[in-house]
């Protein structure tokens, strides 16, 4: 996701015609192919897929598999020269999705309208995430915020339908990027730092920043409470197996940041910046 060009793209061609570039990039298991979302190239910085027939895009763009079709009216976020300042999504379905963005917004699509949430922070809200809690039968949702490289001010948000509290972050005096967690078993957050702790109703998290890893973690996304994969700065991945974290430093050599990934079974993808250039590096367990 992105601006993707090629040689061929951000000039005219042979009749005249100013070439847009490519916004997506997808791969089927044997090839990757270059797409222009909704037909157009413009940037398209966040993705979430409910099934390969009901797929979110940046700009509030979904694809049902056939057509895509914009939900921007009445979209309650405040927005800027570059559109919506969006930052994640997350959703048990397309009639149940939460957007976070900059400014402390949140918004709540029910499948009919959006809904705008008071956060009770102006920070930016850089990543959401929600898991099922079986011992409540509810899902937990978490968001994570803050303005990075602007202060160390933090915030940790759970979200219960369309309210909004603030949960405990102390001791952690940094910055934070993302949050994943398995209700009742291990919650993280990470920034500056790897942070954990196994209930939320434990008032401390645990490690200190430079415990886990000396570089920042941009995402943070698992399988299991003993696969739990993170991503970050100067070509960071670093991995957990249920007994200690290994850092894939010294294999990714690129020179600039992984900015998310995710993980589902034995494939991990990250993607990020190497020089001015997109990095994509995909990972496969060995067994």
């Amino acid at each position: 996701m992105g601006e993707i060009h090629t040689e061929e793209t951000g000039k005219f061609d042979s009749n005249g015609v100013w070439v847009q570039p490519y916004n997506a990039v997808h791969w089927d298991g044997n090839s990757w192919e270059l797409k222009r979302i909704a037909g157009s190239g413009y940037p398209r910085n966040t993705v979430y897929a409910f099934g390969e027939n009901d797929i979110w895009f940046g700009g509030l763009i979904h694809w049902d598999g056939k057509n895509y079709s914009s939900h921007t009216e009445n979209f309650p976020m405040e927005t800027n020269g570059d559109g919506w300042k969006i930052n994640s999504f997350w959703g048990t379905s397309s009639k149940d999705f939460y957007v976070v963005g900059n400014d402390g917004n949140i918004a709540h699509y029910n499948g009919n309208e959006w809904i705008k949430l008071k956060s009770g922070t102006d920070l930016n809200i850089n990543d959401i995430y929600g898991s099922y809690n079986t011992l409540n039968d509810t899902f937990e949702i978490i968001a994570v915020a803050s303005n990075e490289l602007q202060g160390a001010k933090s915030s940790i948000l759970k979200i219960v339908g369309t309210q909004v509290m603030s949960l405990s972050y102390s001791p952690i005096e940094h910055n934070l990027s993302s949050v994943w967690f398995l209700p009742n078993e291990m919650y993280y957050v990470s920034g500056d730092g790897i942070y954990q702790k196994n209930h939320l109703s434990n008032q401390s998290w645990e490690n200190t920043p430079l415990k886990i890893t000396e570089y920042y973690i941009n995402k943070i996304r698992g399988n299991s409470v003993n696969d739990v994969v993170g991503v970050g700065g100067f070509g960071e991945i670093i991995h957990f197996n249920g007994k200690s974290w290994k850092s894939f430093f010294d294999e990714t050599n690129i020179n600039g940041n992984y900015y998310s990934v995710d993980i589902e079974g034995d494939l991990i993808v990250s993607v990020g910046q190497n020089q001015q250039f997109g990095a994509l590096t995909i990972g496969r367990r060995v067994k």
